[in-house]
């Protein structure tokens, strides 16, 4: 059948691009050039997923050797049936549809000429197991729920010392995250509370959204860190920046939260008197977390104090997602048209919360949390 017949992959969406949480639709289309007397029996339609890290000293596009790590994420095939004891020439097409699950992670890369890491997806098509045609995928990321997922850091002491570890009393801080589920191209809405038991002045709070690659290579595990987007000098009208008249009496040593700064940082939160929009670039990866790739994202919040002294920090890991879906059908796959697009809604999980502070940290779980590649995407 070497010159008798060639085949290829259509898809229903010329781009290759599809999304999680979605079919992926196309068709099988074999050209027949000559009388085929013993047809193929079968075409086999594969999607395999990987994740890929690599260590290389001469240049990124060099061919992987040993360096390379594969991780396979995803595996889903169909078995088109060819019913037929005699093709003439002509071009047949064999439909197949794979759903991609909410839970397999987007399509990403990133490397410099030294190291990198990727997710790729590529489908194969084979006849009879011995000739085949592949083609690579670009996956996108589920879209970000209408389900909310806030986050609150109740209001917190977080002591201050100097260089020299001397006590210089304390700060209260609060934070209360609207959604700790970002889509690109959003807002995340941050609001702030801060009662300050200390002898110096607060100069600024400074948020930052952060997002980190980890990947392991056969050299070891590399890591990379960038600032996404940053608001270095928040001034807002109810942050107390400096002592207040409770505060006259100083305690070097924090004695807690007293009942009545309590209600009011609670109030500060509630009537949001101190939100601001920290906006969230297109060009986030999607959060995930692998065998070998993690990327995970949070929002920084940092007060800056007068004085050469520790500054109290607060981490909230988030997850980024792609943009929202405004109209979409929501259906079980096994029953699903092949013309139907799935949503799921995510499910309610309690955010992970991590602050540090000189004597202060807390934690509690939350599900594991990539970028759409461009025109001239770098490729392994």
């Amino acid at each position: 059948m070497e010159n008798k017949a060639t085949f290829t992959i259509v898809l229903e969406r010329n781009d290759g691009v599809v999304r999680a949480q979605a079919w992926l639709k196309g068709t099988v289309l074999m050209e027949v050039h000559e009388t085929l007397q013993k047809p193929p029996g079968s075409i086999e339609v594969k999607l395999v997923g990987k994740e890929m890290a690599n260590d290389r000293k001469k240049g990124f596009h060099l061919p992987l050797g040993s360096n390379c790590r594969e991780k396979e994420i995803f595996e889903e095939s169909r078995v088109l049936q060819i019913i037929s004891d005699k093709f003439e020439g002509g071009t047949f097409s064999y439909p197949f549809s794979i759903y991609l699950h909410a839970s397999i992670p987007p399509s990403m890369v990133w490397g410099d000429k030294k190291t990198g890491c990727k997710i790729k997806y590529i489908l194969h098509a084979s006849i009879d197991g011995f000739r085949s045609v592949e083609r690579e995928l670009r996956v996108v990321g589920p879209p970000l729920s209408s389900q909310k997922h806030p986050f609150f850091l109740q209001p917190t002491v977080f002591p201050l010392k100097s260089k020299l570890k001397v006590s210089q009393g304390y700060v209260i801080l609060a934070v209360k995250l609207e959604d700790s589920h970002l889509g690109k191209g959003g807002n995340a809405n941050v609001s702030l509370s801060c009662r300050n038991k200390s002898s110096l002045s607060i100069e600024k709070a400074q948020l930052r959204l952060t997002e980190r690659i980890e990947y392991a290579t056969r050299q070891g595990t590399r890591k990379k860190k960038k600032v996404l987007g940053k608001m270095p000098d928040v001034s807002l009208s109810g942050l107390v920046k400096h002592t207040t008249g409770r505060a006259s009496s100083m305690q070097h040593e924090p004695g807690g939260v007293d009942g009545l700064d309590y209600v009011e940082m609670q109030g500060d939160l509630s009537f949001r008197h101190n939100t601001v929009r920290l906006p969230v670039p297109f060009k986030a990866r999607c959060s995930y977390k692998g065998d070998l790739i993690n990327i995970s994202h949070q929002i920084e919040v940092t007060l800056l104090m007068k004085g050469k002294t520790q500054v109290p920090k607060v981490r909230i890991p988030v997850k980024m997602f792609d943009p929202p879906v405004l109209e979409t059908v929501v259906h079980s796959p096994s029953q699903a048209k092949i013309d139907e697009v799935a949503t799921t809604i995510w499910p309610r999980d309690d955010p992970t919360c991590v602050h540090s502070g000189a004597e202060s940290t807390s934690s509690c779980g939350t599900p594991s949390i990539q970028e759409e590649l461009t025109a001239k995407e770098r490729t392994f």
